[in-house]
Parts: structure tokens; sequence; C-alpha cells
């Protein structure tokens, strides 16, 4: 076998892996988007009762709202993580949940009156 024919053979196994690690990754996000897709389809996961285990980017999708500007009006740092739940935060603040959830839903109330 000629040094230019190792070189094709050596190129073509590269591109299958290359290839088949494409359609690997490609499968996957395409199935988690159409999870997603189907998750916030389901109307029992719009405007949904808050919970202790939800995170404020739950929240805003839910009730269609940003979440960024939801973050800004519980006066929450930029440096908080983003998968912090409702009940952290509530306890970090020294508050009971439900406490916590009344503001987060007036800041709701606020935001979606702001958009209509």
């Amino acid at each position: 076998m000629s040094r230019n024919a190792k070189h094709r053979e050596r190129n073509r196994r590269a591109a299958r892996w290359l290839l088949g690690l494409s359609l690997v990754a490609a499968l996957f996000f395409g199935v988690r988007v159409g999870l997603d897709m189907v998750y916030w389809n389901d109307p029992k996961h719009h405007e949904q009762q808050l919970e202790p285990w939800m995170t404020v980017g739950y929240v805003a999708r839910s009730w269609v709202l940003d979440p960024r500007k939801l973050h800004e009006a519980l006066a929450l740092g930029p440096g908080r993580d983003r998968k912090t739940s409702l009940g952290h935060l509530a306890r970090q603040q020294d508050i009971d949940f439900e406490t916590y959830a009344l503001r987060v839903m007036d800041v709701i109330a606020r935001q979606k009156a702001a958009t209509e």
C-alpha cells in the first residue's frame, strides 16, 4: 500500500468518526428539543402554582416571562446560581416559602401587567 493510500484511508476513517459523532450529537439534541416541546406544550405546565422545588427559570417559562427580568425583579444578584430553587431562596432570606411565593406571585403579576 502506498503512502498516499494510507493517508487517504486514515482520512476516511477520521471522516467516518466525525460524521458518526455529529449524527449522535444531532440525535441527542433533536430528542431533547422534542421532549421539551412536548413538556411545555402540555397545558398543565402553564402558569403552575409555585412550589419549593421550582427554579426562577422554570417559573419564568411556566408564566411566559423573561427569566432575566424575573431574576432582576426578585433582586437576585448576578452571581446567583440559576439552578437555585425557590425554597432555597426563601431559606436564604429567612422567610417561610409561602411568604416568598406571595412575593414572587406579586412580581409575576406586575410583569404580566406590564407586558399586556
